[in-house]
């Protein structure tokens, strides 16, 4: 399955069960890919970022330490049951996904 650009995120609408469904699926498959090209991180099915949020987290933190880049901002702090919450962590998040992808090559 080819990875869609992250930046697409964005536009996910609040509460759209297909769409989060669609997300979930595909942001799991860019952490998949993300963590095989810096070397093996701990691979956890992000299948509810609602509950997983400090997990997340963590993953983004080793992927950046493991890059040598800059640190991504806490998205564990967003409030995913907002919709302004979700708004934001949607727009930061995929604009981070978009800097992994330009420090990755993918």
């Amino acid at each position: 399955m080819p990875l869609i650009s992250p930046l697409l995120w964005q536009g996910l609408p609040f509460k759209h069960a297909d769409g989060e469904m669609d997300f979930l699926g595909m942001h799991d498959k860019w952490h998949s890919m993300l963590g095989k090209t810096v070397g093996e991180i701990a691979d956890f099915r992000l299948d509810n970022l609602k509950d997983m949020g400090e997990i997340h987290q963590r993953m983004h933190d080793e992927l950046t330490r493991r890059l040598g880049i800059e640190h991504s901002p806490d998205f564990s702090l967003y409030d995913l049951e907002q919709r302004q919450g979700w708004v934001l962590f949607m727009q930061a998040h995929s604009i981070e996904h978009e800097r992994l992808r330009a420090a990755t090559g993918l």
